[in-house]
């Protein structure tokens, strides 16, 4: 059989100019579906094949595109969108672009150093296995599938002014985790019942939906509330916050998103006397000193991270709460951890917009 032939590009965080030579495409991946059927289920509607169609994503591109005279594509589909990489499609007109992370981008990468992926187009695909032989295409073992290393070109994010606005991949490098040989892979692509392939497949799959299910995120933090004390008139209570369950800090990613610990004071009759809240973040600022509350904002004019008080991975914060309001009637404490966030969505709404009216009596 003749193999197609294979062009090889080193692709840099900021892309170069796509080379003269036209490498194979990128294959669709409806194509890949009508084999891996249940990878495909599983991917289709995941946050990796939504990169570039899900709405909050389009919201801030659509305004950082805006405020950048287009540029923003350059910074922002390499990842949101990578067969762009190569193909050199930033205006989206290509389905392949649209379709996001696709299957064939990650199938298609050779190596990952230093943030910079190697890709390989072609009839050959990478994974993690080394014995994989079907006949429908050539396979190959590529190292990097099998470490975190795989994910460090698009979760370790420095923008065009130096700034770290997104480094999950550099969180877990300095995190036990990395020591005791825990990939990011271990957590987020765990095994899950399905066929590799419609002939011949295996009965386990790894989870290609790559996003975070509810059973790990309740796993991810926890909270213990300490038996509290009167103090100089008021009720002083203890929380413990534990990063349990996450290879990164908590919240990781953009910075939009924050960690919020929220502690109720009781009475008798359950109803709630006082509030306090501790927010764990990123602050990123502009070179005017203003926090950039956006992810968009945040990307594209982040100057210089000012705070940063998130939980690292394994950390523990024990945090006091002092309560003051009716202290006497206070009989219980209540802690809960939740993730807040607040991104821009494009949304479909009717517009109703009245034009003339006529009324008749009914005889």
């Amino acid at each position: 059989m003749i193999r197609h032939l294979v062009f090889v590009f080193l692709i840099l965080a900021v892309p170069p100019a796509v080379s003269a030579k036209t490498p194979p495409p990128f294959t669709a991946a409806a194509t890949c579906g009508a084999c891996h059927a249940d990878h495909y289920g599983n991917w289709k509607n995941s946050l990796h094949a939504l990169s570039y169609a899900n709405p909050i994503f389009q919201a801030a591109y659509q305004k950082a595109y805006a405020e950048t005279s287009g540029k923003a594509a350059q910074f922002c589909l390499p990842c949101h969108a990578p067969t762009v990489r190569l193909t050199g499609d930033y205006g989206a007109k290509d389905e392949i672009t649209r379709e996001g992370i696709t299957c064939d981008f990650c199938h298609s990468v050779a190596d990952v150093k230093n943030g910079a992926f190697t890709l390989k187009t072609g009839d050959v695909k990478r994974s993690a296995l080394k014995d994989s032989a079907p006949k429908e295409h050539g396979a190959a073992y590529g190292e990097a599938f099998a470490t975190a290393r795989l994910c460090s070109g698009c979760h370790d994010f420095t923008n065009r002014l130096g700034t770290k606005v997104g480094n999950t991949y550099e969180e877990w490098t300095k995190s036990q985790y990395r020591t005791d040989g825990v990939q990011c892979q271990h957590c987020h692509m765990t095994a899950m019942p399905g066929k590799t392939a419609r002939e011949n497949g295996r009965d386990s799959i790894h989870d290609h939906s790559l996003g975070h299910s509810m059973e790990q995120m309740l796993g991810a933090v926890r909270v213990e509330t300490k038996e509290p004390v009167w103090m100089n008139g008021a009720v002083l209570a203890d929380v413990l916050l534990v990063n349990a369950g996450a290879g990164h800090a908590i919240p990781t990613g953009t910075p939009a998103r924050t960690l919020v610990l929220e502690v109720h004071a009781l009475d008798a009759s359950g109803k709630v006397v006082e509030v306090k809240k501790k927010m764990y973040r990123k602050r990123i600022l502009n070179n005017k000193g203003e926090e950039m509350l956006t992810d968009g904002d945040a990307f594209l004019y982040g100057k210089k991270v000012s705070s940063d008080n998130r939980l690292l991975p394994g950390e523990s914060r024990l945090e006091t709460f002092r309560f003051t309001v009716r202290p006497k009637d206070i009989v219980k404490i209540a802690a809960e951890a939740y993730l807040s966030y607040q991104p821009v969505v494009i949304t479909k709404t009717e517009m109703k917009i009245p034009l003339f009216s006529a009324t008749v009596n009914v005889k």
